[in-house]
């Protein structure tokens, strides 16, 4: 008899965090993504060149 409500191990749980490999907080253990990526390096502050 099979027990509907027994984990067998074969359940994937989302492991949420920054799974882009070059953010600065990058989480290789992460599954999905949740936004929280920190990208540090030079940005655009004004549109006057």
């Amino acid at each position: 008899m099979m027990r509907i409500n027994t984990d067998d191990g074969s359940c994937v749980y989302p492991l949420f965090g920054c799974t882009n490999s070059t953010a600065n907080n990058y989480n290789p253990n992460a599954t999905d993504d949740d936004g929280t990526c920190i990208i540090l390096g030079c940005t655009l502050v004004s549109s006057k060149l």
